[in-house]
């Protein structure tokens, strides 16, 4: 588990990002005694980890700092985008609540999880409006809006899962590479 939240979830760790998704394959351990765990050491970071869909051999982790997250859902371009998606009004919580419900087995992949994981706000409207084809450029997402400020972030979230991977191979602990 802890090779998985620094290999993927670094730029989240280090408050670079609002939110890191990633698939984590289950083995025989459950799940929830090793999310316990993990949040147990992230919480007072002021990180959550949470599993939002569950599959076969994998379950799918959302890490998100819940403060940075309710400042971005409230930016104006966010919540209109999010309202027009059918999000309830209200919060964060409300919003993970729907995210969550959206993202249950059976149902398609709501692509607006983009929002939560701080893609700006023009490149999830972009990619929403156009069915994923035409964006400007691809990195950690697709680009619809500014390339070269796009393009920073993603040398800086290259860099930043770079550090905290060779920091984990010497022996640091998620925890001790969050910042609160």
């Amino acid at each position: 588990m802890e090779a998985h939240l620094v290999r993927y979830g670094a730029p989240t760790l280090v408050g670079l990002k609002s939110g890191s998704l990633f698939r984590l394959p289950l083995t025989d351990m459950p799940l929830a005694p090793v999310l316990l765990e993990e949040n147990r050491r992230l919480r007072p970071k002021g990180l959550t980890l949470t599993a939002v869909r569950r599959e076969s051999r994998a379950a799918l982790v959302l890490l998100y700092r819940r403060r940075v997250l309710e400042r971005e859902l409230r930016c104006p371009e966010a919540m209109s985008l999010l309202t027009l998606l059918g999000y309830p009004k209200g919060g964060v919580d409300l919003c993970l609540e729907e995210l969550l419900r959206r993202l249950a087995p059976g149902r398609g992949f709501p692509h607006e999880i983009g929002l939560f994981l701080g893609y700006p706000p023009e490149d999830v409207a972009g990619f929403l409006q156009n069915s994923g084809r035409g964006s400007r450029y691809v990195g950690c997402w697709k680009v619809y809006g500014d390339v070269e400020a796009a393009c920073r972030r993603f040398s800086q979230i290259r860099q930043c899962t770079e550090l905290c991977w060779s920091q984990y191979c010497q022996g640091m602990r998620p925890e001790q590479m969050a910042r609160p």
